[in-house]
Protein backbone atom coordinates (compact mmCIF):
# COMPACT_ATOMS: atom_id res chain seq x y z
CA UNK A 1 0.00 0.00 0.00
CA UNK A 2 2.81 2.53 1.03
CA UNK A 3 4.33 2.08 -2.91
CA UNK A 4 0.88 2.34 -4.40
CA UNK A 5 0.70 5.76 -2.26
CA UNK A 6 3.93 6.88 -3.29
CA UNK A 7 3.19 6.25 -7.40
CA UNK A 8 0.34 7.99 -6.85
CA UNK A 9 2.49 11.14 -5.61
CA UNK A 10 0.68 10.94 -2.50
CA UNK A 11 3.78 11.00 -0.51
CA UNK A 12 2.86 11.87 3.28
CA UNK A 13 0.42 8.99 3.51
CA UNK A 14 2.96 7.04 2.09
CA UNK A 15 5.78 8.02 4.16
CA UNK A 16 3.32 7.19 7.25
CA UNK A 17 2.17 3.86 5.71
CA UNK A 18 6.19 3.16 5.54
CA UNK A 19 6.91 3.98 8.94
CA UNK A 20 4.16 2.07 10.10
CA UNK A 21 5.40 -0.92 8.40
CA UNK A 22 8.55 -0.75 9.72
CA UNK A 23 6.98 -0.50 13.03
CA UNK A 24 5.63 -3.90 12.36
CA UNK A 25 8.79 -4.92 10.46
CA UNK A 26 10.52 -4.21 14.23
CA UNK A 27 7.87 -6.18 16.16
CA UNK A 28 7.74 -9.25 14.32
CA UNK A 29 11.88 -9.34 13.46
CA UNK A 30 13.18 -7.74 15.99
CA UNK A 31 16.85 -8.35 14.76
CA UNK A 32 15.82 -6.86 11.59
CA UNK A 33 13.91 -3.55 12.60
CA UNK A 34 14.26 -2.15 9.18
CA UNK A 35 12.42 -2.82 5.76
CA UNK A 36 14.68 -4.99 4.05
CA UNK A 37 13.98 -6.49 0.55
CA UNK A 38 11.94 -5.42 -2.55
CA UNK A 39 10.21 -3.49 0.57
CA UNK A 40 13.32 -1.37 1.71
CA UNK A 41 14.11 -0.84 -2.01
CA UNK A 42 10.54 0.94 -2.13
CA UNK A 43 11.17 2.72 1.21
CA UNK A 44 14.49 3.74 -0.45
CA UNK A 45 12.94 4.74 -3.42
CA UNK A 46 10.34 7.20 -1.76
CA UNK A 47 13.15 8.98 0.47
CA UNK A 48 15.29 9.98 -2.63
CA UNK A 49 12.11 10.66 -4.90
CA UNK A 50 11.17 13.39 -2.57
CA UNK A 51 14.56 15.28 -2.26
CA UNK A 52 14.86 14.86 -6.36
CA UNK A 53 11.75 16.73 -6.36
CA UNK A 54 12.43 19.55 -4.42
CA UNK A 55 16.39 19.81 -5.34
CA UNK A 56 16.45 18.83 -8.61
CA UNK A 57 19.57 17.26 -7.95
CA UNK A 58 19.80 15.26 -11.37
CA UNK A 59 19.58 18.51 -13.35
CA UNK A 60 22.53 20.34 -15.15
CA UNK A 61 25.60 19.27 -12.68
CA UNK A 62 26.88 21.71 -10.21
CA UNK A 63 26.85 22.52 -6.66
CA UNK A 64 22.85 22.02 -4.78
CA UNK A 65 21.46 21.33 -8.08
CA UNK A 66 18.81 24.27 -8.33
CA UNK A 67 16.97 23.60 -4.96
CA UNK A 68 16.60 26.18 -2.19
CA UNK A 69 19.30 25.49 0.59
CA UNK A 70 16.55 23.67 2.88
CA UNK A 71 15.62 21.36 0.07
CA UNK A 72 19.10 20.32 -0.67
CA UNK A 73 19.61 19.96 2.50
CA UNK A 74 16.60 17.27 3.03
CA UNK A 75 17.64 15.18 0.33
CA UNK A 76 21.16 15.50 1.48
CA UNK A 77 19.93 13.62 4.32
CA UNK A 78 17.64 11.60 2.61
CA UNK A 79 20.52 10.33 0.79
CA UNK A 80 22.57 9.79 3.61
CA UNK A 81 19.95 7.62 5.19
CA UNK A 82 19.37 5.55 2.34
CA UNK A 83 23.02 5.12 1.93
CA UNK A 84 23.03 3.51 5.60
CA UNK A 85 20.09 1.96 5.41
CA UNK A 86 21.16 0.17 1.57
CA UNK A 87 25.22 -0.41 3.51
CA UNK A 88 23.02 -1.92 6.49
CA UNK A 89 20.53 -4.42 4.16
CA UNK A 90 23.40 -5.36 1.72
CA UNK A 91 25.74 -6.37 4.86
CA UNK A 92 22.31 -8.87 5.81
CA UNK A 93 21.77 -10.26 2.65
CA UNK A 94 25.32 -11.37 1.93
CA UNK A 95 26.08 -13.00 5.64
CA UNK A 96 23.12 -14.66 4.95
CA UNK A 97 20.65 -15.53 1.98
CA UNK A 98 22.56 -13.77 -0.34
CA UNK A 99 18.91 -13.26 -2.65
CA UNK A 100 20.72 -11.86 -6.09
CA UNK A 101 17.21 -9.73 -6.37
CA UNK A 102 18.19 -8.21 -2.75
CA UNK A 103 21.75 -7.75 -3.64
CA UNK A 104 20.63 -5.89 -6.74
CA UNK A 105 18.28 -3.81 -5.57
CA UNK A 106 20.64 -2.60 -2.28
CA UNK A 107 23.43 -1.90 -5.25
CA UNK A 108 20.53 0.29 -7.35
CA UNK A 109 19.71 2.38 -4.09
CA UNK A 110 23.49 2.67 -3.07
CA UNK A 111 24.16 3.89 -6.51
CA UNK A 112 21.14 6.55 -6.36
CA UNK A 113 22.22 7.43 -2.80
CA UNK A 114 26.06 8.02 -4.31
CA UNK A 115 24.42 9.66 -7.21
CA UNK A 116 22.74 12.12 -5.70
CA UNK A 117 25.26 13.09 -2.78
CA UNK A 118 27.85 13.74 -5.73
CA UNK A 119 25.94 15.96 -7.41
CA UNK A 120 24.91 17.40 -4.35
CA UNK A 121 28.84 18.03 -3.39
CA UNK A 122 30.37 21.47 -3.31
CA UNK A 123 33.41 20.23 -4.40
CA UNK A 124 34.09 18.70 -7.84
CA UNK A 125 31.50 15.24 -7.91
CA UNK A 126 33.31 11.93 -7.45
CA UNK A 127 30.71 10.22 -9.65
CA UNK A 128 32.77 6.88 -8.70
CA UNK A 129 31.11 4.89 -5.85
CA UNK A 130 27.72 5.70 -7.83
CA UNK A 131 29.13 4.18 -11.24
CA UNK A 132 30.40 0.93 -9.55
CA UNK A 133 27.21 0.20 -7.10
CA UNK A 134 25.01 1.02 -10.39
CA UNK A 135 26.72 -1.36 -12.72
CA UNK A 136 26.48 -4.16 -9.94
CA UNK A 137 22.74 -3.20 -9.92
CA UNK A 138 22.04 -3.81 -13.40
CA UNK A 139 24.45 -6.56 -13.63
CA UNK A 140 22.55 -8.41 -10.60
CA UNK A 141 18.95 -7.22 -12.02
CA UNK A 142 19.76 -9.24 -15.07
CA UNK A 143 21.60 -12.62 -13.16
CA UNK A 144 18.39 -12.70 -10.58
CA UNK A 145 16.01 -12.68 -13.71
CA UNK A 146 14.07 -9.94 -12.97
CA UNK A 147 13.64 -8.00 -16.05
CA UNK A 148 10.71 -6.64 -15.00
CA UNK A 149 12.82 -4.60 -12.22
CA UNK A 150 15.53 -4.04 -14.64
CA UNK A 151 14.46 -0.45 -15.86
CA UNK A 152 14.75 1.09 -12.60
CA UNK A 153 19.12 0.30 -12.65
CA UNK A 154 19.27 1.21 -16.27
CA UNK A 155 17.35 4.78 -15.72
CA UNK A 156 19.35 5.44 -12.76
CA UNK A 157 22.91 4.22 -15.04
CA UNK A 158 21.72 6.81 -17.66
CA UNK A 159 21.11 9.82 -15.32
CA UNK A 160 24.30 9.22 -14.01
CA UNK A 161 25.99 8.83 -17.73
CA UNK A 162 24.00 12.01 -18.59
CA UNK A 163 25.87 13.97 -16.07
CA UNK A 164 29.08 12.39 -17.04
CA UNK A 165 29.60 12.20 -20.27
Amino acid sequence: MADALHQAGRWQESASAFREAEVLQAERQPHYPRLYSLQGYRYCDLLLSQGEGEASPLGPPGPGGGGTPEAVARYRSACEEVRERAQEALRIVLSGSRNLLDIALNHLSLGRAHLGLAVMSEASPDFSASAEHLDRAVDGLRQAGTEHNLPWGLLTRAALRRLTD
